[in-house]
């Protein structure tokens, strides 16, 4: 149960961090960016 909540606070911070206008950019977006999202978040989070 714990597992399943980090993961799904994950998504809901991953859904929160990239909200493009459409859903197709999102997902384009967050393949090409998914270690740059993933460093800012680390810094947001950390900082």
């Amino acid at each position: 149960m714990c597992k399943y909540k980090a993961k799904y606070l994950k998504h809901k911070i991953k859904q929160t961090f990239l909200m493009p206008i459409g859903f197709k950019e999102r997902k384009e977006r967050y393949k090409s960016n998914n270690k740059n999202v993933f460093r800012t978040m680390q810094k947001i989070i950390f900082s």
